[in-house]
């Protein structure tokens, strides 16, 4: 059974708040039960400071409190209260102040008492908010409002609907009738049609109007403040939540879990707000911490142990500014530009990463970095150094020796004209010549599979904006486990036998000074590299010959027109470093006039450069006399 409704209308609302106000006084009573006790003046001078929302809680502790509350002399206490709430609208007329403040600060509804989901927010031109089973017995939509009710067809034909109050929760929602007052009114209404004054009826239905008008304005009033109040609500929730946990994220740091709080942060912290007491609008007591601590630290312990290297990566989350900053004007150093390297291999290097890789009371700044400019030139000496021993790695292990072998004193084994090696990413298969691995676009065309171990380089490659940096690749060089040594055969090397050299010896230099050409039975004429991946690749090899002085020239000429006629990439020397390369001389031509306005031909032919990663570029040429045909396709 609901409690006695305090009201002056069907369309107030009960100030008592529940049926189980007495026993809830004697259980929390407490202290409070002897301040009833206290001359009234003192009590009205304490009560006064309360907000309307307290002062119903505080009715509904006690029977005695509530019948202090709603004597007529506390009229007052509500009052002040309420006008101490920024911008309330007045009291309605139809209610008393206890009642109004149940409406504004109570989730109680007006027909039943009940509270719960179910309760909607105030109807405000009813004064009166209702659950939903209330909702459908004293509310009817404007649609319908006739229907349940039994209105002749004449009344309801003349009776003026805007005598009757319209509300509406949302503007998205149908407008509502209150059943009780359209009674009410329609009832009136009658009788006076009845008694047949029509002076009197006129001046009813005058009256009417004026009060809808009137509480039309003042439902207006009250929907902009809740509005403004729930907004001001809200904000004060979040505060709370922000406050209650900025203190758990201090407890959390004073245990020790700085770096994987400094990891979640990033992450917005997703992993503490799903625990439920970690954003509830409260104050943290040292009671509420002791009571989640231990669930809160298993959260904590579960991202370390996803995360084992948490303290090595925030530290260098905390230094990406400054390597950041720092990057950009090192790729800006014309020995990285020379060298064509990107941000990513200067990140890598090992001696950017020993200063990022600093302890942690150590500071890092930008300066720390950049000083490395005047290092740069013995940087990438070592850089290409440490790329160069690991192909000679490659070309010992082939042989199955230390890499000296038959190789002359002061001879480099990577400058035989028998070195070649093989890319594992390309889905051809196809063997490269050295200098021309170097540059094999697959080295830098992929994201680097750098070992779990390496916990900076995958960091650093996974976290910096790339792009704001340069217009380069981001892919730093990648040879590790990206080529192999590929082993000439027999068969190719009886070419360099046929030229008078020995395989074992005879480097790359040497073959290119001779200038030679190679002629297959087939017809087709061959530049030694050339002549030597066909060996490897044909199945078919028909016995070969030394090209004529004037097959050679003729051979030479077709190859240079095949530079400018077939589809090879050509690099503008005159384009940053990294920049796109053009396919095709004619497209280069025109790249040149365009943007840099070299017009002469003879200067665009000093301005563009083969791609370094291309056949063409290595010098791999067949040439067939009879069609006048060229190729970089050997096979």
């Amino acid at each position: 059974m609901p409690p006695k409704k305090v009201m002056r209308s069907a369309g107030s609302l009960d100030v008592k708040g529940g049926a189980n106000a007495d026993s809830k006084g004697q259980a929390k009573g407490g202290g409070l039960k002897d301040i009833i006790n206290a001359p009234t003046d003192i009590i009205q001078e304490i009560l006064q400071y309360l907000h309307p929302r307290d002062l119903l809680s505080l009715s509904w502790v006690s029977k005695s409190f509530h019948a202090f509350l709603m004597k007529r002399s506390s009229a007052s206490i509500w009052k002040r209260s309420l006008e101490s709430v920024h911008d309330l609208p007045p009291c309605p007329d139809k209610l008393i102040e206890p009642a109004w403040a149940a409406l504004l600060f109570s989730p109680h509804c007006t027909s039943c008492g009940s509270t719960g989901s179910t309760v909607e927010d105030p109807y405000w031109a009813f004064y009166a908010r209702f659950c939903m089973r209330c909702s459908d017995a004293c509310l009817v939509s404007d649609s319908r409002w006739d229907r349940p009710f039994e209105i002749e067809p004449d009344i309801r034909s003349e009776i003026p609907t805007n005598m009757f109050n319209l509300s509406s929760r949302h503007s998205f929602l149908s407008s509502t009738y209150l059943k009780s007052e359209v009674d009410e009114l329609v009832e009136n209404y009658k009788k006076m049609l009845e008694a047949g004054d029509e002076e009197e009826l006129a001046r009813f239905i005058g009256r009417q109007i004026l009060r809808v008008r009137k509480i039309e304005k003042h439902a207006k009033l009250c929907y902009q403040w809740a509005k403004n109040y729930a907004r001001l609500q809200e904000a004060e929730r979040k505060q709370l939540q922000e406050e209650r946990f900025n203190d758990i994220i201090s407890r959390l740091r004073l245990l020790g879990w700085g770096p994987e709080l400094s990891f979640l942060e990033r992450e917005k912290y997703w992993a503490l707000w799903q625990h439920k007491q970690v954003c509830v609008p409260k104050k943290l007591t040292d009671d509420a911490w002791e009571e989640m601590r231990e669930e809160v630290t298993d959260i904590m312990q579960k991202i370390r142990g996803a995360h084992p290297h948490l303290h090595i990566t925030e530290k260098l989350h905390g230094r990406l500014g400054a390597l950041t900053c720092a990057l950009k004007v090192l790729v800006q150093c014309p020995e990285i530009q020379a060298a064509r390297m990107t941000v990513g291999d200067i990140a890598l290097m090992p001696e950017v990463r020993d200063i990022m890789s600093s302890p942690e009371d150590v500071k890092v700044e930008e300066s720390d970095l950049t000083v490395l400019q005047g290092q740069m030139g013995d940087m990438i000496t070592r850089w290409q150094s440490r790329v160069h021993d690991y192909l000679r790695s490659l070309l010992a292990q082939a042989e199955g020796t230390n890499g000296d072998g038959d190789v002359p004193s002061g001879v480099d084994p990577l400058d035989l004209a028998t070195t070649m090696f093989r890319c594992r990413l390309c889905h051809c298969n196809w063997e490269v010549f050295y200098p021309n691995i170097l540059h094999h676009q697959c080295l830098r065309g992929r994201h680097t599979d750098l070992p779990k171990s390496d916990v900076y380089g995958t960091y650093i490659l996974g976290n910096i904006d790339w792009r704001s940096l340069s217009r380069t690749s981001k892919y730093p060089y990648q040879i590790q486990g990206s080529v192999v040594a590929h082993t000439p055969s027999e068969k190719a090397r009886e070419l360099i036998r046929l030229c008078g050299k020995d395989p074992k010896t005879v480097t790359a230099k040497e073959m290119d000074a001779m200038d030679v050409r190679f002629v297959q039975d087939a017809g087709n004429i061959m530049t030694w590299r050339a002549a030597m991946l066909h060996q490897d690749l044909a199945k078919d090899c028909g016995g070969w010959r030394l090209a004529s002085s004037d097959e050679v020239t003729q051979a030479k000429e077709r190859e240079e027109a095949a530079c400018r006629e077939l589809q090879i990439k050509w690099i503008c020397t005159m384009c940053p470093p990294g920049s796109e390369p053009i396919l095709s001389w004619d497209n280069g031509a025109d790249h040149l006039e365009t943007n840099h306005n070299v017009k002469d031909r003879d200067a665009q032919r000093e301005h563009l450069v083969l791609h370094a990663d291309s056949r063409a570029a290595s010098g791999v040429f067949k040439v067939n006399l009879q069609r006048g045909s060229a190729s970089t396709v050997v096979c």
